[in-house]
């Protein structure tokens, strides 16, 4: 902010964002990522599930009290943080679908249009193509863990998504829809 010649504050300049508001309205999207808070993900925070940057391949192993977590990228690289923004997306139109009392199915699905609005993302061909990229890089990525319930230990194979489908017209190749199945293991 810039300061007045009394020292003050002016209120009518504000710095800019990070990132440009693309799309300032928002309030007729099913889930808005601002007002639904998807359930606590300490475990992906304290074992790091998501590449900073892709096409990182390094398998990485993290190991605390006993359990061990592995991530093994999928061919096109270990799933990242950007790709993230999909997979938070999917969990939290569940959580609306739940809070609204809605049924709810592992399958979830919504206009990559939709998505691209609501995580400020530009609505380029380049998006959608990003965003398809993504959804191979979710799939792919599988986690390996010990999990000890009832004092027996468990070995875990599983992914940050269990399938993606994008719907696509037939003449223009534009995606119609975008259908992710979220795995068993989320809450």
């Amino acid at each position: 902010m810039l300061q007045d010649p009394a020292g003050g504050r002016d209120a009518s300049v504000v710095p800019p964002s990070c990132a440009p508001d693309r799309h300032p309205q928002r309030d007729f999207f099913i889930a808005d990522l601002v007002e639904v808070a998807p359930r606590d993900d300490m475990p992906s925070m304290e074992h790091p599930l998501f590449a900073l940057r892709a096409g990182d391949r390094r398998v990485r192993t993290y190991e605390r009290n006993g359990m061990r977590v592995m991530v093994k990228p999928g061919f096109d690289g270990c799933a990242t943080i950007h790709d993230k923004d999909v997979w938070i997306y999917a969990v939290s139109q569940t959580v609306a679908a739940m809070n609204l009392g809605r049924v709810v199915s592992r399958t979830v699905r919504f206009t990559a249009y939709d998505f691209l609005v609501a995580t400020n993302r530009d609505t380029s061909g380049q998006a959608y193509e990003r965003m398809a990229a993504a959804l191979g890089r979710l799939s792919g990525t599988r986690i390996e863990t010990n999990i000890e319930t009832g004092g027996k230990r468990e070995r875990g194979y599983f992914g940050l998504i269990d399938s993606a489908r994008v719907i696509e017209r037939d003449a223009d190749q534009r995606m119609v829809a975008v259908e992710v199945t979220l795995p068993d293991w989320l809450p």
